[in-house]
């Protein structure tokens, strides 16, 4: 594995890296970097590649006044080695390292890590990364939180703003939901919580499914509302959230471009290494566009897979239903905020849409008498007399409740 130093150390790590990636492999680049970032491997390993390769000219003079351990400044190798996961990946072989670099004692490492997190959307990062944001170091924080905005929406503490009604409130599915008409469920001390707490499961076989033709209404209402308001400034923020109105809007394209890529693509070991992003200075009419657009493709593939399509969440593969309710509740949910933001009325295209969303990705949440009150409650927006703030949930969007081939 052991290459001559790069020729040329003024060129930028990612084309460094790339022409080691050329000359070795990007899996043996990848796994290189992992080991410089686990501590596997030494950065003045002579059987290994110069470190300068992912460094570059900074590197190099980092490695010119002597050695980094001694100086107490070895905490250099692994942000290079970060930064080359950039350039070079793996999922196998350095997703791990990569979310254990989160906790790194350097902040240069944990910064850089959130770099890689954020670049190939590590889902698995996403409870480290809710500790980050509340790091001594700005800059982690600052780093975390973008991370977070681009890791997605499988685990939804991201955006939702702190509340002071919600202090002291659980995490959702860590205590048990309170009956609709009351109370919190009782238990006795040391035991279990009674059944009644949760509702029967929907019986998935028979429930009415979610279709791309549903989505297709979700877009079109949700163009309909938010366009009454194009001429508003977006750079308000969305409510309820840390994001403006343009930001929520760019995520919802991002989302659905996601969404149908994964599908589309059929990937079953991860999240296709790719962000979606607005053009700088995109107005809200070009915003609204790519929504529908990338709405557009989410249902155009919906309905061209085949039912033993299955493509990979973090919650189990999901087939064509499964990515079209993911669209669905995101466009709802959002368009919700985007529109309260800006002072517009929005309803979804009917109740019994949200009914559907709720039985393909939340069985077994409690039903209340309002289903479009309680998606809203059960993505942490609105209360309900009777049952705890929500403050972090996710959907489950996986195949294997109907397929148990999958499980």
């Amino acid at each position: 594995m052991r290459v001559a130093a790069p020729d040329d150390l003024s060129r930028s790590p990612a084309v460094l890296v790339t022409e080691l990636c050329d000359l070795l492999g990007a899996v043996e680049v990848a796994r290189w970097c992992a080991d410089l970032l686990s501590g596997k491997a030494a950065y003045d390993d002579p059987a290994r590649p110069s470190v300068t390769w992912l460094g570059g000219g900074p590197a190099a003079a980092q490695l010119q006044r002597g050695n980094l351990i001694a100086r107490q400044q070895g905490y250099w190798p692994r942000v290079w080695a970060a930064s080359g996961l950039l350039y070079a990946w793996d999922q196998e072989v350095a997703a791990t390292d990569v979310v254990r670099a989160l906790g790194d004692e350097s902040w240069r490492v944990r910064v850089m890590a959130a770099k890689v997190v954020a670049r190939r959307k590590l889902n698995e990062a996403t409870e480290r990364l809710s500790e980050l944001v509340a790091d001594p170091n700005p800059r982690v924080r600052a780093a975390a939180t973008r991370a977070r905005a681009a890791v997605g929406t499988s685990v939804h503490d991201i955006v939702v703003r702190s509340n002071p009604e919600e202090e002291g409130t659980q995490a959702r599915g860590r205590k048990p939901r309170r009956p609709a008409g009351g109370g919190p469920a009782k238990a006795a001390a040391g035991k279990e919580s009674t059944p009644s707490s949760k509702a029967a499961p929907v019986a998935l076989q028979n429930r009415a499914k979610v279709t791309a033709g549903d989505l297709d209404k979700t877009i079109a209402g949700a163009m309909s509302a938010l366009r009454a308001g194009a001429d508003r400034d977006w750079s308000v923020a969305a409510h309820g959230l840390q994001w403006s109105c343009a930001r929520t809007a760019g995520h919802v394209a991002d989302d659905l471009i996601a969404y149908a890529a994964q599908l589309a693509g059929g990937v079953r070991t991860g999240y296709l290494p790719f962000t979606f992003a607005p053009e700088r200075r995109t107005g809200p009419a070009g915003l609204l566009n790519l929504i529908e657009a990338s709405g557009a493709l989410l249902s155009t593939v919906v309905r061209a897979a085949p039912a033993s399509a299955r493509a990979y969440h973090p919650y189990g593969l999901a087939d064509a239903e499964g990515f079209a309710a993911l669209g669905v509740a995101e466009v709802l949910v959002h368009t919700h905020d985007i529109a309260t933001g800006l002072g517009l009325s929005y309803d979804p295209p009917s109740r019994a849409l949200c009914t559907r969303i709720k039985d393909r990705l939340d069985p077994e949440l409690e039903p209340y008498e309002d289903p479009w009150t309680l998606l809203l409650w059960s993505t942490g927006r609105v209360g309900i007399p009777g049952r705890e703030r929500v403050r972090r949930w996710h959907w489950q969007p996986g195949a294997w409740r109907e397929d148990p081939s999958l499980r």
